[in-house]
């Protein structure tokens, strides 16, 4: 079972604004896969490491927005896939 978070803001990084879902830090590990459902979106104000697989079901331009020096890095061996 792999996580998924099914509607909302997931909010990552100090400088949060509001949103149902906050973190500091993401890390999807290699061999892990993480899913933003079709009404998720992801505000990053930190680091979200990408190992795995992140798997985007929101097709809106603003399904992630990279903010205040908010940093997505996808890593060797990893993926984002906008579906």
């Amino acid at each position: 079972n792999y996580p998924f978070v099914n509607a909302g803001i997931l909010s990552v990084g100090m400088d949060l604004n509001s949103g149902i879902y906050l973190c500091k830090r993401i890390t999807v590990q290699s061999g892990a896969e993480m899913t933003l459902r079709i009404n998720t979106f992801m505000e990053n104000y930190g680091d979200v490491d990408i190992l795995g697989s992140l798997l985007v079901l929101n097709a809106s331009d603003n399904a992630i927005v990279n903010a205040n020096g908010g940093h997505l890095m996808i890593l060797n061996g990893g993926k984002v896939i906008f579906q």
